[in-house]
């Protein structure tokens, strides 16, 4: 499903994109989201050359609920969201269709699990990162989980993994602590409803896609990696994400509390699933302090209600968190006799370095050079 909204100056190459496809047995749901531009003309275009192609044309709703029309319209076994400024590689689904047949296989073998389904829940892979897009510094570089770990426990497949459990993702945390990338995957049709995941139907875009991607991870008992990236995502600047972040200062919060509404549904949870989600949740506020200060009491009041929601024991011993982030969890949440130790501190300062040299060796020298223009908003030369 493609959700449109006023996406003219891409939407040729997104819909090639997926009329191109290798695998030839797709429904292609266009939702045309109220768009005012010459959106709704190109896709009746397209939909002209390319009979597997269906346009919903509707009054405006917002990402959410755009998407969620979509689940309701599709056919398909599997479901899969390209956002109309992207696109996708040749031989994309193809590639994950497979995947997901060649693990039906591993599941339905000889120590198969009555609480787990014998298709897989979702496909995941990584994604390209297009930064400085449609212009001569253009450049595409792996996102950070690319070359993901294989858990212990997962079975191994051709090009990836097949990691199973209640929930799958408890084994590999990794997925759901990045950018939610909730497109550069696939979702079995009768998981998503089984389940009743839809989107939230916030206005607008509305980060709509974070609690989509901690209910998905929350709920599936197989994932299937595949670690070969077809999608192919155009990066906002650091200046869109400000523009955002002072249009909408709460923005950031209000989806993390959404996640977590979500894992309350999920008590008996692993500690390091919801360590996953605290871990976003300190980051978004990083970066929303970034943008408005510190000191902003609209930042501190929202620190503390998200801090609120969280389990002490699970922020002050977590290895991943720094010691400034748990020391200000600390002085926030009333607990002023925590002080990181030596230990603590050496600790992080060597975690952080692997985690910086792993990130270097994903992206390569020349993906590193270019996130580092991007985040310094250098001027193109």
């Amino acid at each position: 499903m493609v959700p449109v909204f006023n996406a003219g100056p891409y939407l040729d190459q997104a819909l090639d994109s997926l009329t191109g496809q290798t695998y030839e047995n797709l429904e292609i749901i266009c939702l045309n989201d109220g768009s005012t531009d010459d959106s709704l003309a190109i896709m009746e275009r397209c939909a002209a050359e390319d009979g597997r192609m269906r346009i919903i044309d509707k009054a405006n709703e917002g990402y959410g609920a755009t998407c969620n029309r979509g689940i309701d319209e599709a056919h398909g076994d599997w479901i899969a969201i390209l956002e109309p400024d992207d696109w996708l590689l040749p031989g994309a689904i193809a590639a994950m269709v497979n995947a997901a047949e060649k693990a039906a296989r591993a599941i339905d073998g000889p120590n198969a699990s009555a609480s787990v389904p014998a298709i897989p829940d979702l496909v995941k892979t990584p994604y390209w990162r297009v930064l400085f897009p449609n212009t001569p510094k253009q450049t595409l570089v792996h996102c950070y989980y690319k070359g993901a770990a294989a858990p212990a426990n997962a079975t191994a497949l051709p090009d990836g993994w097949l990691a199973q459990g209640s929930p799958a993702i408890a084994s590999c945390t990794a997925l759901m602590e990045y950018h939610p990338s909730i497109w550069s995957a696939l979702y079995r049709a009768d998981f998503l409803r089984e389940h009743g995941i839809r989107f939230l139907p916030i206005p607008g875009a509305g980060w709509a896609d974070n609690p989509f991607l901690v209910e998905t991870m929350a709920a599936a008992r197989s994932i299937v990696y595949l670690d070969t990236p077809f999608y192919c995502y155009r990066e906002e600047t650091p200046t869109h994400f400000e523009e955002t972040i002072r249009r909408q200062p709460t923005l950031v919060f209000d989806r993390w509390h959404d996640g977590t509404d979500v894992l309350e549904h999920h008590p008996d949870l692993d500690d390091h699933v919801v360590q996953a989600h605290y871990h976003r949740g300190f980051n978004n506020r990083d970066k929303a302090a970034a943008v408005l200060g510190d000191t902003s009491p609209l930042v501190q009041s929202e620190t503390a209600r998200m801090f609120g929601r969280m389990k002490a024991a699970l922020v002050l011993d977590d290895p991943a968190l720094s010691p400034a982030q748990k020391t200000l969890f600390a002085r926030t949440t009333g607990r002023p006799d925590y002080h990181p130790t030596l230990a603590d501190k050496l600790a992080f300062k060597g975690r952080a370095l692997r985690q910086q040299l792993h990130n270097v060796r994903t992206v390569g020298l020349k993906g590193a050079r270019a996130i580092r223009r991007l985040r310094r908003k250098a001027p193109l030369l």
